[in-house]
């Protein structure tokens, strides 16, 4: 799911559908300047100049979302595919790959369970109920306690050529425990498809009609931790999550909370990484190499008790790297409905941004 064609050609919906068309209040400014460019995902982008208060009180909306309605897990109630990335024609993968990595079960990939890894940090290995047509089949699930690892936004500076790193590489030179993608990217192979920004800098200021925000990095007080919110839910808005979050990632959804599929059943399907949430407002790095269609894996996701996820990346350049103490795991995925249609890739693609997870200060031993 690399670029804007196969991007484009995965969500068939009419533009005014698709790009949101409503625009931030006047005021609202959105980061230390970085100028616009210019893609095909321009709509819907916040005025110039608008300005974003710190320091007020919480806002009325991330009450009701964040501290109210606490998460439960709820039915999965399939629900129709809007949300869903169509099948596209192939494309070349990118220059630099590097080389060979373990794409099977990582170290002690073989347990089914939860693995501790430090404190706040689980792995988990599960079998899906439901057998791939391909692979074997696994689920990993990287479970993190935000309140022991904070979540960091990572991309390509402006004087480094488009392409990237794979997620390996993001931690080895950032010293991240663990890495996974960031969300879909454009054609030049540094862009984030959708809204995304950190506290001191917006990636992306283009916001589009994926209703998945992931927020982090407070700035009000008394919200969670880590939230993704879902922009159709009653009360939330973009400017009231950028009010209470210096970090936010938008991207396509997978699962509505408190536990809804919103994909219906497809042929097409792929290998995957997302972000999820679970019911105590843990973090979730998601990842299955076997193909799936999003239908059946967000059923997987939910019997394993995911309240709401959204999708990062899929195919073969879908990737979750861990590394702590000595435990390594590195994932990599493969298959993708029309553009690698195998189980044979073994190496993991650079992409130009990832979600890093660090120690957080003060964080229990």
């Amino acid at each position: 799911m690399i670029a804007a064609a196969r991007f484009q050609a995965r969500h068939p919906l009419p533009a005014a559908a698709l790009f949101s068309a409503g625009r931030f209040p006047a005021g609202t400014r959105l980061s230390p300047g970085r100028p616009a460019r210019a893609s095909r995902l321009s709509a819907g982008r916040l005025l110039p100049g608008s300005r974003l208060s710190s320091g007020r009180a919480l806002p009325a909306f991330i009450l009701a979302a964040s501290l109210a309605l606490l998460p439960t897990v709820g039915p999965a109630l399939a629900a129709p595919g809007a949300e869903r990335p169509a099948a596209t024609a192939p494309a070349e993968p990118p220059a630099g790959a590097p080389a060979a990595v373990s794409s099977g079960d990582p170290a002690g990939g073989d347990t089914e369970g939860w693995r501790p890894l430090a404190a706040g940090l689980e792995l988990g290995r599960f079998t899906a109920s439901r057998p791939a047509r391909l692979g074997d089949s696994r689920l990993a699930v990287l479970r993190i306690d935000p309140r022991d690892w904070a979540l960091e936004l990572a991309g390509l500076d402006d004087d480094e050529p488009p392409g990237g790193r794979t997620a390996r590489q993001w931690s080895e030179q950032r010293g991240y425990a663990a890495a996974i993608n960031a969300g879909m990217f454009a054609t030049d192979y540094r862009t984030h498809i959708g809204y995304a920004r950190s506290p001191d800098r917006v990636w992306s200021d283009r916001l589009n009609g994926y209703r998945s925000v992931a927020a982090f990095d407070p700035r009000a007080a008394g919200v969670p931790l880590f939230r993704i919110f879902d922009l159709d839910a009653p009360g939330v808005t973009m400017p009231g999550i950028l009010e209470a979050y210096g970090s936010a990632v938008q991207n396509l959804r997978l699962i509505e909370r408190p536990g809804r599929n919103r994909w219906s059943r497809q042929e097409r399907m792929w290998s995957e990484a997302a972000l999820g949430e679970d019911d105590r407002g843990r973090i979730l790095f998601l990842f299955c190499r076997a193909p799936y269609s999003m239908h059946d894996l967000n059923e997987e996701w939910l019997a394993l008790g995911v309240v709401c996820a959204q999708h990062l990346e899929g195919g073969p350049e879908a990737q979750l790297f861990i590394r702590v103490g000595d435990f390594v795991a590195e994932f990599v995925g493969s298959f993708e409905t029309a553009f690698t249609e195998s189980d044979a890739n073994a190496a993991a693609w650079p992409v130009p941004n990832v979600l890093g997870l660090r120690p957080r200060a003060g964080a229990r031993e």
